[in-house]
């Protein structure tokens, strides 16, 4: 998965909006990650079979530290003056990813348009805000 570049740092666009930000992101990740993420989730059932692990598991070896996705675009949004500065509850910060993930899982399918625009606009922002 990390040769497939699954897990491969993507920069995050810098628009001036966290909502542009967190769309441009989410859109990305459509076209760049989508159609490996739902060949690789046949794979998934045998890697928990044979390690043990979860996906969630899987994620954070892989992952490691890093900073999140959302936590890079609040931080920017902050720095802008766009939200206040405060501490968010993890599943906050990464709830646009997670929801994203979730569909994409679920279906199998990009996500479509309409989607990745409720997940920000109706979902994210207004309690982030």
């Amino acid at each position: 998965m990390r040769h497939a570049g699954l897990f491969a740092r993507r920069e995050l666009a810098d628009t001036g909006s966290l909502r542009e930000d967190a769309v441009v992101a989410l859109r990305g990740f459509n076209e760049s990650r989508a159609d490996f993420i739902t060949a690789i989730s046949v794979v998934m059932a045998n890697i928990a079979s044979d390690t043990g692990l979860s996906p969630a598991d899987l994620r954070d070896r892989l992952l490691g530290s890093r900073t999140s996705g959302g936590r890079v675009l609040l931080d920017r949004a902050v720095s802008r003056g766009e939200i206040p500065a405060r501490e968010r509850p993890a599943g906050l910060v990464s709830m646009p990813f997670d929801l994203f993930r979730h569909d994409l899982l679920l279906t199998l399918a990009r996500v479509p348009e309409r989607r990745i625009l409720e997940i920000v606009d109706d979902l994210w922002l207004p309690l982030v805000r």
